[in-house]
């Protein structure tokens, strides 16, 4: 059902309350404008069904006493004559021009032969028509059901003004997939042939069939007589809320019918290629959403072994007339992956071929109600839950888009919450984990990093049109990580319910189905309008992603969730899934978080934090965190932000800065553009000001700023080749294409110890001889390459993750209260990531109903330390 159509029905679910209007009159005026034909020609039913016997009823008062039906046919036109007195014969037995293995493979019906034959059954047809007597009424399906039979418009035109003594009832109900027009489209009040009636469904094209709706077109005087045979009231509330969204949002309509025309014209190339591999069955040209095949010998009980041994039910055609022993069935044109099962058990029922069909791992997929409702935190503690249970795991995001990111030892840059989530895992990070990162460098446009490395940049407009190729990037990627786990881990991105972005997703619902994982959303409480987020979420699931959909997470919950028990009885009964879990706030958990609303310095508490009084030399250190526009990989300053001796503070504005004991500038994906906004927005020469009396450290891009220019002669980043510094150190930075991918270890500097981290730059720097300021200090490894400077106050390192050392970064800050006059500290908050990530486990166990979600995964629920046998 799409979008547009499943939230007309959410808009009109108070009008339950009223009665619909007796007739549908105002579909009747709809039809009118939109057909070109009056009000009086139209007749609406509870589906094409009931406008059958209507009509059927009607004709029997007008004196038609015997119909001719194209077989095979839909049984309802046979029913609907009999119960009315008419008595129903055959007019001609056509089937569809059969497809051999080469047609199907190219989807080729505009080839000669299947031309020919495709006129001679017109023609068979036509000359049936004109050997029936005066009077005769004849049905007929466009296309035709179950064969798919299409007879062109011009064709079918002809035929009708050819015999103007015969009255046709033509069904269009699946006009739309065939690449013909409605013919109703083609006639004016004044051309429309007395001897037609035109039927229409409007819920089969557009997956509506359980809210029955349908109408027919045809003469004034006979559309009475058929309206009279119908109760008042017979079109509910619903139908006719959603035909009137179908006759008016005409735009809307227009492209998601375009989109599912080529949907099924797709997926039914993929089944007919399928299904022409299989010896023994003879295929059938099909301008429907539906293929009709036949068995070339005879095989009790296909059907039922189909459906009881390997649950498929398909279309058997037994009781069509003229296929009772013909071995004949219809396949709906479906996903995929159903079309392999289907072929699969086909193969194996027909010649006992062994079922090929691969099964996907067991795996678990983290959506949320938005970005930073923690699905990056959580998913990492899943990971550690069932690597701590014994099974092998993998992370998984197929796409991220994130300033924080990190090396592998391959030299890849990948998101830095995968690279936790490896860890979690015990696993080596690998670029598989996030195939695709995004690192946005304007308010249009990105970086494109595929398996860890840059293949270049793209503007949304222009990465959309990649989309296809580097979801091919991402699958191949999954299915490499699942081969060597036992379970997947998956995160999704943002959220879900982004209706102007699902069609191009790659990373939530399209990955949850490709990997068939069992999908929790997560939403954060902390926030507010979590239970509003998680219906309206829930509500733009299709049918299909519903079946993936085990239940809710709430997380960042302070107090007593026992309160919350009423709101989770709501959602129960609104959506059928059940909040397995409720997650307490976790406090001084030291783990990364992807997101900077989710970054330790934004907590309300640290926010809210009073500067500390200057004069006490015991106070915390006061550090101002630059926050560029592009700012990239603040989780650097984190373990800072956990420390009870420092204050971090976000500064935006000159208006926040105040008078820091050290002044931080991070990482940026935009260095010469977010350095010319600090001299915009008067940071710059505030900081100039304020490096008399502050301590400086520069970090990646930060470091590059720090010096006297920056150079961009290949316009890597910016139109600028020349863009001047703060001029605190004599560095001068030049950007290249090449990108710096290194994981650095055992790096002296000039405080006591060694530090570790990664680099992930552009540019290169060098120390500009003859200037005044002279570099003191450097960053060294053991080869002499340099990793950063140190000049009086001002230092700077191309290092991430210095501050993730406990010696170094208490070493550092002691380094910079006796720069200020304070006194030294002798303890620090342990960042370590194992002793979190076991914490988060622990909690996430106690919270969340465990045994469900691997219920869920198809696994039975194990405790801590078993072994790991699934």
């Amino acid at each position: 059902m799409p979008d547009f159509l499943k939230s007309s029905i959410i808009k009109n679910i108070n009008n339950l309350a009223r009665y619909p209007s007796p007739h549908a009159e105002e579909l009747k005026e709809l039809c009118a404008k939109n057909h070109g034909l009056e009000p009086d020609n139209f007749v609406f039913g509870n589906g094409s069904n009931e406008l059958f016997q209507a009509l059927c009823a009607a004709l029997f008062e007008e004196k038609y006493r015997t119909a001719y039906i194209a077989e095979p046919a839909f049984s309802e036109y046979r029913f609907s004559l009999e119960k009315a007195g008419i008595e129903a014969k055959t007019l001609i037995f056509c089937l569809s021009p059969q497809i051999c293995a080469e047609h199907a493979e190219h989807f080729d019906f505009s080839n000669d032969t299947i031309q020919e034959e495709q006129h001679e059954i017109n023609r068979k047809i036509d000359n049936a028509i004109s050997a029936l007597p005066a009077n005769s009424l004849v049905f007929l399906a466009n296309p035709a059901n179950p064969s798919g039979f299409l007879i062109k418009n011009n064709k079918l035109m002809q035929i009708i003004a050819k015999h103007k003594d015969r009255f046709f009832v033509l069904d269009e109900a699946f006009i739309e997939y065939s690449g013909e027009e409605s013919l109703l489209d083609t006639f004016s009040k004044q051309t429309f042939p007395p001897n037609l009636i035109i039927v229409r469904s409007l819920t089969k094209f557009y997956a509506l069939a359980g809210i029955r709706l349908g109408y027919l077109a045809c003469n004034e005087k006979l559309a009475s007589k058929i309206q009279n045979k119908l109760p008042a009231w017979n079109v509910n509330s619903f139908a006719i809320a959603l035909a009137k969204t179908l006759f008016t949002q005409k735009e809307q309509v227009q492209a998601d019918s375009q989109k599912t025309k080529q949907q099924n014209f797709e997926r039914k190339l993929d089944l007919y290629q399928k299904l022409s591999q299989i010896n023994g069955i003879k295929l059938y040209a099909s301008w429907a959403n539906y293929i009709l095949f036949s068995l070339e010998r005879n095989c009790p009980h296909f059907w039922q072994n189909l459906l009881t041994k390997h649950h498929i039910s398909i279309r058997n055609c037994a009781n069509y007339l003229g296929l009772e022993n013909k071995n004949c069935y219809r396949a709906a044109v479906r996903f995929p992956a159903e079309h392999t099962k289907l072929c699969n058990a086909i193969a194996n029922i027909l010649h006992n071929s062994p079922i090929r069909e691969k099964k996907k791992k067991p795996s678990l997929m983290l959506l949320g109600t938005s970005s930073n409702a923690g699905k990056s935190v959580l998913t990492a503690g899943f990971c550690r839950i069932f690597t701590q249970d014994g099974y092998t795991v993998r992370p998984f995001k197929a796409q991220n888009m994130s300033l924080n990111s990190g090396v592998t030892v391959k030299g890849e840059e990948m998101g830095r919450a995968q690279i936790v989530q490896a860890k979690a895992c015990n696993a080596e990070p690998d670029s598989k984990m996030n195939p695709i990162l995004l690192k946005p460098q304007t308010d249009m446009g990105s970086q494109i990093i595929a398996l860890g490395k840059p293949i270049g940049t793209a503007l949304a407009r222009d990465y959309y049109e990649k989309k296809s190729e580097l979801w091919e990037i991402a699958a191949k990627a999954y299915d490499e990580l699942a081969e060597e786990a036992d379970i997947m881990v998956l995160e999704g991105a943002g959220s879900p319910a982004e209706i102007n972005l699902k069609a191009h997703d790659i990373v939530n619902l399209k990955m949850a189905e490709y990997a068939q994982a069992s999908t929790l959303l997560v939403g954060d409480i902390d926030r507010g309008g979590v239970y509003a987020s998680f219906l309206g979420t829930w509500q733009t699931f299709t049918a299909q992603e519903e079946k993936l959909f085990t239940g809710f997470l709430v997380n960042r919950f302070r107090g007593d969730s026992s309160l919350l028990a009423p709101a989770h009885e709501y959602l129960e009964n609104i959506t059928g899934k059940k909040v397995l879990g409720v997650i307490p706030f976790i406090k001084d958990i030291a783990l990364p978080e992807e997101d900077m609303a989710g970054a330790l310095w934004n907590a309300p508490k640290i926010v809210q934090e009073k500067i500390p009084d200057y004069a006490d030399k015991n106070r915390k250190l006061d550090i101002a965190l630059i926050m560029f526009g592009k700012i990239s990989n603040h989780t650097d300053f984190e373990p800072l932000a956990l420390e009870k001796h420092c204050l971090v503070r976000p500064v935006y504005s000159v208006h926040d800065i105040g008078s820091p004991d050290l002044i931080i500038l991070g990482g940026s994906k935009s260095v010469a553009a977010d350095l010319e906004e600090l001299k915009r927005n008067g940071l710059f020469d505030k900081i100039l000001e304020l490096a008399k009396s502050a301590f400086i450290l520069g970090i990646c891009g930060g470091l590059q700023m720090l010096g006297k220019e920056i150079l961009d002669p290949e316009h890597i980043e910016t139109e600028k080749e020349r863009t001047e510094g703060f001029n605190l150190l004599p560095l001068s930075s030049t950007f290249h294409k090449e990108k710096q991918l290194t994981l650095v270890e055992n790096v002296r500097c000039p405080l006591e110890g060694s530090v570790c981290g990664y680099e992930i730059h552009h540019g290169k720097s060098e120390e500009l001889p003859g200037t005044t300021k002279q570099i003191q200090g450097y960053f060294l490894d053991s080869e002499q390459n340099i990793y950063g400077y140190t000049c009086e106050n001002v230092w700077a390192s191309y290092i991430h993750g210095l501050f993730d050392n406990d010696v170094f970064r208490l070493n550092f800050i002691n380094h910079v209260r006796a720069f200020k006059g304070l006194n030294p500290v002798s303890d620090y908050t342990p960042y370590t990531l194992e002793t979190s990530l076991n914490k988060l486990a622990d909690v996430i166990r106690k919270h969340v109903d465990m045994d469900a979600i691997y219920q869920s995964m198809g696994l039975a629920s194990k405790k801590r330390g078993q072994n790991n046998a699934i």
